[in-house]
């Protein structure tokens, strides 16, 4: 239902906007982070180095220009090809056919997949899974005797990975776990681990030298408070695996204490299942919890992060956990299948139907940016991003009184947002109102020093009041914190050139 969906959240930031793709700079992509084309002052700090995802973008591209159908069509593809993946993973560890296809297929069409495979932006989770479980299913078919190709192969997709995005350093606890469970000499998984680990330790270490990034904060798997708010968040995320998001955040909205009831009850779950597992030496509840935890340990140190974006805006960090979590669910449907066959039948039918019912569902909400937004702001009323960029979303589409209420909104709950004065003076810019206009801009350059779009517009409105070295400095001042951006050098050349005209005549 997503194929007809238009550009949305990061979509038109990355492909739209984003000049490395439509030129096919395969110097810049290589050698500069993803965000290394959009210009100082957006807050945009960390970088992240995603060469095969802007790739992916060039080569669709050359065949789709700016019709979003082809990206969907390609993610929809690789979330297929993963689902996959994990059917011949699981297979090749356990032997199981009916375990495998079932962990396949509840991985396959589960609902917190939407926003990655709707979102083209989500393609950088997508890839990052792809080239991770193919390593992996390389991986496991040498190990099951079909030829040292298979290793080297595995070795490729992993560097693959990692030129794809960060998580891909999760690949060695991957390989490790899944090699755990096999029938093998156990001796020789760490021989064949090492140079998977030196390849992510040349990542690591390059990483920070070159491009660090937030998320490379090793001294939080140490830190008691980052640590406690791991524990919350895995709980959190189950609890957004089981239930509809919108559901699931009410319920946790209502009171903070039936919160922590959810919380402690699945915590508690875990903890023995995980026990009895122990007990009982079930290696298949054992390799599902541990895929589970191993799955959302990027989220170590990025407590703050989900708690300003929300629920729906940070949904794409259970994706990996969700192979442990589809696992365990199909194991669980089994275990009652040996016992209540009609019941386990009927258990299946019913969740298929609800996990298809809640895709379909969610994947309308992405339909455009205005649809999107309103969809998080009536889950998630204190969402400050959702609200401005609904603003944004309604001035583009010259909705200024609905632009307007969104600006307030954000600013009763974040007062200091600069981009949201940006946004208020967009509007009185556009409405002739000019004397507001500045006041606004002037107030986003006090609380971000470094908006060239700020500076950019005050030049427009100098122009417009015939104040012409008043706006030559603005928009000289846009251009030196914009230098990639072709808007404020254009004002100013085209500004030049009328002014020069004029005075000719």
């Amino acid at each position: 239902k997503s194929l007809g969906n238009g550009f949305v959240l990061d979509d038109r930031f990355l492909i739209v906007d984003n000049l490395y793709v439509q030129n096919f700079s395969i110097q810049k992509i290589f050698t500069t982070d993803v965000f290394h084309f959009h210009p100082q002052g957006t807050g945009i700090f960390s970088k992240y180095y995603r060469p095969f995802q802007i790739l992916s973008y060039s080569f669709e591209y050359l065949t789709w220009k700016l019709n979003p159908l082809g990206y969907r069509i390609d993610n929809i593809i690789l979330q297929s090809l993963n689902s996959f993946f994990i059917f011949f993973i699981i297979y090749l560890i356990f032997k199981n056919q009916i375990l495998a296809l079932l962990s396949g297929l509840i991985f396959c069409i589960h609902p917190a997949h939407v926003c990655l495979v709707t979102f083209i932006a989500g393609r950088s989770n997508l890839l990052e899974m792809f080239f991770i479980l193919f390593s992996i299913l390389s991986f496991l078919r040498y190990l099951t005797g079909l030829g040292r190709r298979y290793y080297y192969l595995s070795l490729l997709l992993c560097i693959g990975a990692f030129l794809t995005r960060e998580g891909a350093l999760l690949l060695p606890f991957y390989l490790f776990i899944c090699a755990l469970f096999m029938k093998i000499d156990k001796k020789k998984i760490p021989i064949l681990l090492t140079p998977y680990l030196l390849i992510a330790l040349l990542y690591f270490g390059l990483r920070n030298i070159f491009m660090p990034c937030d998320k490379f904060a090793v001294s939080s798997f140490f830190h008691p408070a980052e640590i406690t708010a791991f524990l919350l968040n895995t709980q959190e995320y189950f609890w957004q695996l089981v239930l509809p998001l919108g559901l699931k955040v009410k319920l946790f909205h209502i009171n903070p204490i039936v919160r922590y009831i959810f919380i402690i009850c699945s915590f508690l779950i875990f903890v023995c299942l995980f026990i009895k597992a122990l007990k009982k030496k079930n290696k298949i509840i054992i390799f599902g919890l541990t895929m589970y935890f191993i799955g959302l340990l990027p989220i170590v140190n990025l407590d703050e992060t989900i708690k300003y974006f929300g629920p729906l805006l940070t949904e794409h960090y259970v994706y990996n956990a969700s192979i442990g979590f589809s696992f365990l669910l199909a194991y669980f449907i089994l275990r009652l299948y040996s016992v209540y066959r009609r019941i386990a039948k009927l258990a299946l039918t019913v969740i298929c139907i609800y996990f298809s019912v809640l895709t379909i569902a969610a994947s309308l909400h992405y339909k455009d940016e205005i649809t999107f937004y309103n969809y998080i702001v009536s889950i998630d009323k204190n969402n400050v991003i959702a609200h401005l960029n609904l603003g944004n979303a309604y001035y583009v589409k010259g909705m200024y009184a609905q632009a307007m209420e969104q600006a307030g909104l954000t600013l009763e709950k974040e007062p200091n947002s600069w981009d949201c004065y940006l946004l208020i003076g967009n509007i009185y810019m556009t409405k002739g109102d000019l004397v507001r206009a500045i006041e606004m801009y002037n107030k986003t350059l006090i609380l971000n020093p470094r908006s060239y779009e700020a500076y950019n517009n005050l030049g427009l409105i100098n122009w417009q009041q015939g104040k012409i070295e008043a706006a030559a400095l603005n928009f000289k001042r846009a251009v030196d914190l914009s230098p990639g951006v072709a808007g404020p050098l254009y004002n100013l050349a085209y500004m030049l050139k009328i002014h020069e005209a004029k005075l000719k005549k």
